[in-house]
């Protein structure tokens, strides 16, 4: 079983003495299911599983206006064997986007109080959720998973978190292996089933297909719910992105897709791809005294898959030649996603800033605002002008080299990103 950190969030959620319901929203294929039952069984006396996509008949109960009595009573006459008993249950009720009146199931086992209920949806929706439930965002496996399913040790990674927080050097020796693992985790990416590809032959043609193959069922996945129209230019999207990356577009071009494409033509297919989780944005900022949030330049972005494995798993294998070689910032065309990858992944919301000739990340935790150059010392010195200004609170240029620090600032290896916030 691979270690997640959300385990933790559940545990703590269970610890409540007065718990909401809760909703695990997260992109296919990133475990939820798994995790979900493994905590339910371990922790509870009675385990209750519903699948409204697997079990549509099920929707029915849901689409009725039962009080929870009522609700129990039909859960328990259609489902054989399950039982029901106060302060010993929990409902697992999967794929609520299949049943859009089982959120106010959920809201009424809140208030109840007397089970326990989580429910999971593949879609991304960080508005309107109501405030009788808890909404938990789980990711594919972020580097420091990644570093424990090949059986890096906390402590291993506690004290290159403490030579982070000191800025000072870890050894020749440590530093290759965790740049050597970034290098790795930016092919394979986090989705559990091309890690345990990884991790159980270390064969990279076996990584591939898990990834094309995870590639293939979001792409049909998202078809099922939209029309002919969107299917052709969701398609489009899809199949551009790679060849935007290899090109290096400092931004999304619609007429890479083809002459005619727009904002207006695509920008709802572009939605369609983040709300099922296979990509994220990372709109242009001009002024960072507001917040980003609202001054951001919807028309210029950046476009990300939301794994970086999913992305390399797209490319054809001359792209990733850089694998085999010692690994440098010029020649890794997935860095940028791969960086940005790691940190949304850890729950930072990523933008991006052009003044004159310097380019560089943004990333932002609640109020906190970080900049991010990538092997560019002079970029790094006008960010440190932005941090005396109080216009960002830090930044860091990304290298390849262990932690330095010279007259620019601070310099940190790529593997230090799992300690930026």
């Amino acid at each position: 079983m691979l270690k997640r950190k959300i385990i933790q969030k559940l545990e703590e959620w269970k610890k409540e003495p007065i718990r909401k319901a809760l909703i695990v929203e997260g992109p296919q294929h990133t475990g939820k299911s798994f995790i979900l039952r493994s905590f339910a069984y371990e922790n509870y006396k009675q385990v209750v599983y519903i699948n409204f996509n697997q079990f549509p008949y099920m929707r029915h109960i849901f689409e009725q206006d039962f009080d929870i009595d009522a609700l129990i009573l039909q859960i328990t006459l259609m489902i054989h064997g399950a039982r029901c008993v106060p302060n010993e249950t929990i409902l697992l009720l999967e794929e609520i986007e299949y049943c859009p009146t089982a959120m106010k199931a959920l809201i009424k086992f809140s208030n109840d109080a007397r089970y326990d209920a989580i429910g999971t949806r593949t879609t991304l929706n960080s508005q309107n959720n109501p405030s009788e439930v808890i909404v938990l965002r789980m990711h594919a496996l972020d580097f420091e998973e990644f570093l424990w399913a090949n059986n890096v040790s906390s402590l291993a990674i506690q004290e290159l978190k403490n030579a982070f927080l000191q800025q000072r050097s870890v050894s020749k020796e440590v530093h290759q292996f965790f740049i050597d693992m970034f290098r790795v985790y930016t092919h394979v990416g986090g989705m559990p089933k091309a890690v345990r590809a990884y991790t159980n032959s270390h064969d990279f043609e076996a990584v591939q297909l898990a990834q094309r193959y995870i590639n293939d069922v979001y792409l049909s996945g998202i078809m099922a719910w939209t029309d002919q129209k969107k299917k052709t230019r969701i398609n489009d999207i899809f199949q551009t992105i790679p060849e935007q990356v290899k090109r290096g577009n400092k931004k999304f071009k619609y007429t890479d897709i083809s002459s005619s494409a727009s904002y207006r033509t695509h920008w709802e297919s572009i939605h369609k791809l983040y709300e099922y989780g296979w990509l994220f944005s990372i709109y242009k900022v001009d002024n960072l005294a507001e917040s980003l949030l609202d001054n951001h330049q919807k028309g210029n972005f950046k476009l990300c898959v939301r794994d970086i494995g999913l992305l390399a798993g797209q490319c054809e294998d001359a792209d990733l030649e850089y694998l085999n070689e010692p690994l440098t910032i010029q020649k890794n065309i997935l860095l940028e996603n791969s960086v940005a990858d790691a940190l949304v992944k850890r729950g930072l919301r990523m933008y991006y800033m052009e003044e004159g000739k310097y380019t560089f990340f943004v990333a932002t935790n609640k109020d906190r605002k970080i900049g991010l150059s990538f092997d560019d010392s002079n970029t790094l010195r006008y960010m440190n002008r932005l941090v005396l200004q109080g216009q960002l609170d830090c930044a860091y240029d990304l290298v390849v080299e262990s932690t330095f620090k010279d007259r620019n600032g601070i310099h940190i290896p790529l593997y230090n990103l799992m300690f930026v916030e």
